[in-house]
């Protein structure tokens, strides 16, 4: 949905970042590409497996699991600071 709502954007003249600011949906890792500057909020799909891997091992080891694990969805810029990848183990 991003690049036909950049084209409409590009053929109505709409200066982006001056005129409007851009926020995209994205899961991480996104390797995509864009003709004007977009804003990319999403989850991370490794700290998603990640919790995963740990609750699993929670539940082997008989611990008492939290109700719900909530992950905060993240924008690109913040992707490396707070959910870089996790090493194989």
């Amino acid at each position: 949905l991003v690049s036909p709502a950049l084209s409409g954007l590009i053929t109505q003249n709409v200066r982006v970042p001056d005129d409007l600011s851009i926020v995209a949906h994205c899961n991480w890792p996104a390797e995509a590409t864009t003709v004007l500057p977009v804003l990319r909020l999403g989850f991370d799909a490794v700290a998603t497996l990640d919790l995963c891997r740990q609750i699993i091992d929670q539940q082997r080891h008989g611990e008492n699991l939290e109700p719900r694990h909530l992950l905060p969805p993240i924008f690109e810029h913040e992707q490396t600071q707070t959910h870089g990848a996790v090493a194989p183990q």
